[in-house]
């Protein structure tokens, strides 16, 4: 904020008040929300209007799923995910995320230790 819109702060807030007054009418209600915190402003902007909307809980009848059909056999689908080596797709890895096998990356924490 410059020292100008500083100086100026009352005449912004009189003309805002004024515009409010104005314009604030039964069927356009006007809102002023607190936006410091974005997330709780936006809530705080869609709470009013979602309180207008006529909101009735529909009965929803539990889905029938049919019988699913034999396939082929899945390879490895037996298998647990979580076991490093068992043929599965969650393996160890020969190197970390910079292509850096754990062996080097031990032997240079060592020298820089």
């Amino acid at each position: 904020m410059d020292l100008e819109s500083h100086r100026r702060w009352y005449d912004y807030s009189r003309a805002r008040d004024e515009m409010l007054a104005a314009t604030d009418i039964s069927f356009a209600p006007s809102f002023i929300v607190n936006a410091d915190d974005k997330k709780r402003a936006r809530l705080n902007c869609i709470s009013p209007l979602l309180s207008v909307i006529p909101y009735k809980e529909l009965r929803r009848e539990p889905v029938k799923l049919p019988k699913r059909k034999k396939g082929p056999r899945i390879r490895g689908a037996e298998e647990s995910p979580l076991q490093p080596g068992t043929g599965s797709v969650l393996r160890e890895t020969k190197v970390d995320s910079f292509g850096r096998s754990p062996e080097k990356t031990v032997k240079a924490f060592k020298a820089e230790v």
